[in-house]
């Protein structure tokens, strides 16, 4: 049994480039098909889920760049805004001291 787990392992290691032994025992034989199954089935899983990722990867990266426009948008209507309503108080402003120059003028005649 210790012989058999022991070419079991050198047969694995020799994925990692070690030592390569050959398998006698149609057990081995068997459990390695299994293994070399499993692992094609994992790989299948995983490529698929990497697919998807590379997917939802492209779609956020396409949504953030229509928020970053939007917001370049967001951004100049506010500035847009901003000037209006500025211009608004700015002239609001000038009229009241205007109308205050000449209620000084109209105070000073007067007294």
């Amino acid at each position: 049994m210790a012989d058999s787990a022991s070419e079991l392992e050198s047969d694995t290691s020799s994925l990692d480039g070690g030592p390569v032994s050959k398998v006698t025992s149609p057990g081995q034989m068997e459990q390695l098909q299994k293994r070399i199954e499993s692992l094609q089935q994992e790989n299948r899983v995983l490529t698929m889920e990497l697919e998807t990722y590379k997917l939802r990867c492209k779609t956020l990266q396409e949504e953030n760049r229509e928020l970053r426009k939007a917001s370049v948008t967001i951004v100049s209507d506010l500035f847009f805004m901003l000037s209006k309503v500025s211009s608004y108080f700015l002239e609001c402003l000038w009229d009241q001291l205007s109308f205050n120059k000449v209620v000084l003028i109209n105070l000073r005649e007067n007294y």
